[in-house]
C-alpha cells in the first residue's frame, strides 16, 4: 500500500508540482518588473527617457530569457534527466540490500532499524520485482508529461 501511495505522490509531482515550480522560476523576472512598476510611488512614475529605456530593455530580456527557456527540447531534457536519476536510484536499491544482508553484523545499519537478517531477503526481493514495474510507471509518467506539456 505504501509503494502505490508513494507511485502517487511521484506522479502528482512529476506532473503537476515541479512544473509549476518551473514555470513560476521563469516567471519571476517578468513578476518583479510588473511588481517594480506597479508600486512604484507616483512621483518616481514620471521618469527621464533613459530610465523608461532601461526598463524596456530589462522588460525585453526579461521575456527573451522566458521565450529562450520555453522553447526548444530543455524542459524535456530536464524530465529525462529527473527520471534517469530515479532510475539509476530503482536500479541500486536491490544492490544495496544485498550488501546489507551480506554485511549484516557488520554494518549494523539494518538492525538499527529493528530489520532482522532473514526480512532483508524480502527486501531485496521486492526491490529486484519492482524495478520492471517502476521502470513501466516512468515511461506512463514521461508520455503523459509529453502529452501535458508538449
Amino acid at each position: 500500500l505504501s509503494y502505490y501511495i508513494a507511485l502517487a505522490l511521484v506522479i502528482v509531482e512529476r506532473l503537476f508540482i515541479n512544473p509549476a515550480i518551473k514555470r513560476v522560476k521563469i516567471l519571476l523576472p517578468r513578476w518583479k518588473i510588473m511588481l517594480s512598476r506597479r508600486l512604484a510611488p507616483p512621483r518616481l512614475r514620471q521618469k527621464s527617457a533613459e530610465d523608461v529605456a532601461k526598463e524596456e530593455s530589462a522588460w525585453r530580456r526579461a521575456n527573451e530569457q522566458i521565450e529562450m527557456h520555453c522553447e526548444g527540447v530543455e524542459p524535456l531534457l530536464e524530465s529525462l534527466g529527473q527520471y534517469s536519476i530515479e532510475l539509476t536510484a530503482n536500479l541500486l536499491v536491490p544492490l544495496i540490500f544485498s550488501f546489507l544482508m551480506a554485511f549484516y553484523k557488520q554494518t549494523c545499519v539494518a538492525e538499527k532499524y529493528g530489520v532482522e537478517a532473514n526480512e532483508l531477503g524480502y527486501y531485496t526481493m521486492f526491490g529486484f520485482f519492482i524495478v520492471p514495474f517502476g521502470i513501466f510507471s516512468d515511461v506512463l509518467i514521461l508520455n503523459a508529461q509529453e502529452l501535458m506539456y508538449g
